[in-house]
């Protein structure tokens, strides 16, 4: 009998006792306590391991949407790489560096990747068990950059680093061992798990793996039934008749009376018979509310308003434009940051470092909160009736062509709402002709070890 969740704990709490630490002084062997003290993911029943949950993946249809919906989004959304500007000390776009170049074609081999298809794999690779590895190819030798990112398919990690055994075990579907990687060789990106927090990572999807499977098998359920049924509907008790006899009967009345197309015939029989009904209906089994419940729980789980995935049942325009803001700032935005945050932990430093191009940059990422038409309406009139921007600063939030010259730069003045200029009264001049002004766009990206926004000029 497997040991319990006390008795692990228990130990768990014997091995943190002990008066000397030396022993697990560094992150493999704290991998390796927690392991000896059983929290090593598999002794808690029934969730399905990083296999199983692909292939609930590929085949049940919410889950492949909801985790593709979100990984989609993630892929979309704009990456920046960043310098400070050593003059006035704000961040500035930078395109002449080895990680630019990089993030232009990031997986070259074979079939290739762009760095929209790299991050869709770490998202859903994420969303599924919570771990992601990328293999680091390099040039000739580790003191130059890396030249590429190989995608490793996570349920082929059989293994991650520990003090025994300081590499990642690569293993096939038969758990035959394929390869050893070093640390060094590897980009792992995760979810960090509560029950394993120096070991692997803990996906959104193994909390609903109850829902997915009822939902799997109600599925099933509703296709067997469709051809002919899961289960006998009509129990036939025929008095007094052999083996053979009723393997007759019964081959005649499959012919006959199985399938829509015999629907609604007579069947006569002559001998002593009874006929018992077995009728539970989808109506009688709630089957379509439970599967909308189904549906609807593994959405809250992911945190997507149902709006987002097509579900309008309830909805009308402004709870369709509210769930859009929502997905985005509840959704999308944290796991953006906290991707961009281990990219810059993990991925920058092999670019910058010793030996490399020593031009220290960062990642940041526009800003995927996408604003409603009536905000910016709002925000861009009001904030031009109250004095607070030009008129081709409203016109650039509102998305129209600068007006350019004086009238673009115009402010209004609160007392009495006239437009002044810089230099009023203005003197008699030729009209001007209208100039492009710059656009902006709000970017987060790692300051001090703090997320911050700002916003970053580009030219119209």
């Amino acid at each position: 009998m497997g040991m319990g969740i006390i008795s692990r704990l228990g130990n768990a709490a014997k091995a943190f006792s002990r008066s000397d630490y030396s022993e697990y002084s560094d992150f493999a062997s704290m991998a390796d306590l927690i392991t000896k003290a059983g929290f090593n993911g598999s002794n808690f029943s029934g969730r399905r391991n990083a296999g199983q949950l692909v292939e609930a993946f590929e085949t049940h249809c919410w889950l492949q949407a909801v985790v593709s919906r979100i990984a989609t989004d993630e892929a979309r959304t704009k990456w920046v790489l960043l310098e400070d500007d050593p003059e006035t000390g704000k961040p500035k776009e930078v395109k002449d560096h080895d990680l630019y170049d990089f993030m232009q074609n990031p997986w070259k081999s074979a079939v290739g990747g762009t760095w929209g298809e790299l991050v869709w794999l770490i998202s859903a690779a994420r969303s599924l068990d919570g771990n992601s590895y990328m293999r680091i190819r390099w040039g000739e030798g580790q003191e130059n950059a890396p030249t590429e990112i190989w995608p490793i398919p996570h349920q082929c990690v059989s293994s991650v680093p520990t003090k025994q055994q300081p590499w990642f075990g690569l293993a096939d579907h038969y758990d035959q061992t394929l390869d050893r990687l070093p640390p060094g060789e590897v980009l792992w990106i995760r979810r960090p798990s509560l029950s394993t927090p120096f070991g692997k990572g803990h996906g959104t999807a193994q909390a609903l793996d109850d829902e997915i499977s009822q939902d799997i098998w109600a599925s099933k359920y509703n296709n067997a039934w469709f051809r002919n049924g899961g289960r006998p509907d009509i129990i036939v008790q025929v008095a007094e008749a052999s083996k053979l006899e009723r393997r007759r009967m019964e081959e005649e009345w499959n012919s006959k009376y199985k399938g829509f197309w015999n629907a609604f015939k007579t069947a006569f029989l002559n001998s002593e018979t009874k006929i018992h009904q077995l009728n539970a209906s989808h109506k009688d089994m709630e089957f379509e509310k439970g599967r909308k419940l189904l549906r609807d729980i593994i959405f809250q789980v992911f945190g997507i308003p149902p709006e987002i995935m097509g579900v309008v049942e309830n909805s009308n325009r402004a709870t369709a434009e509210a769930a859009l803001y929502i997905y985005s700032l509840q959704c999308i935005f944290p796991r953006v940051q906290d991707l961009c945050a281990n990219l810059n932990r993990l991925l920058v430093p092999l670019f910058i470092g010793e030996g490399r191009r020593a031009r220290p940059v960062y990642l940041g990422f526009e800003n995927p909160v996408r604003e409603t038409e009536e905000f910016k309406l709002n925000k861009a009139m009001e904030s031009w009736k109250h004095g607070l921007i030009t008129r081709d600063q409203a016109l650039d939030i509102l998305g129209f062509d600068p007006v350019g010259g004086i009238r673009g730069e115009e402010y209004l003045q609160p007392e009495n709402m006239k437009a002044v200029g810089p230099n009023d009264p203005r003197p008699e001049q030729e009209p001007e002709k209208k100039r492009s002004v710059s656009s902006t766009v709000k970017i987060f990206a790692p300051r001090g070890g703090v997320l911050r926004e700002f916003t970053l000029e580009r030219a119209a």
